[in-house]
């Protein structure tokens, strides 16, 4: 389900990033095709960690995957700018979001779970 400020998901989102922003550690990227956002990734930064606690995209875009792409830009960035020096993922994981090869059974664990991936720059 999209969020948006209508549902209890987006009013949550909204009410965590506001009290975070309060204390300087909100951050929303962004990815435009043309004017138009396409994918966004509602943040925390705290003592150089990058956590990305949602990702949201336009499923119009396919077959384009505008959120793979922020991801990759956004990363670029941070190595570049060297202030963070990990990044943490938060949210629901699929077998096909698996980074990293998993057997069968594995993959079976996995899918569905809550799941909190990170990796240092």
């Amino acid at each position: 389900m999209p969020i948006h400020l209508d549902n209890d998901q987006g009013r949550f989102y909204l009410r965590l990033l506001q009290d975070a922003a309060a204390r300087g550690e909100a951050v929303v990227y962004e990815y435009h095709f043309n004017d138009r956002p396409v994918a966004i990734n509602l943040c925390l930064v705290r003592k150089g960690t990058l956590i990305i606690l949602k990702t949201t995209y336009d499923e119009t875009t396919q077959p384009y995957s505008p959120a793979q792409l922020l991801l990759q830009d956004l990363l670029e960035e941070l190595h570049r700018a060297a202030t963070i020096r990990r990044v943490e993922f938060y949210g629901r994981m699929d077998s096909d979001s698996l980074s990293t090869p998993l057997s069968s059974e594995g993959k079976k664990r996995a899918a569905g779970s809550q799941r909190r991936s990170q990796f240092l720059l």
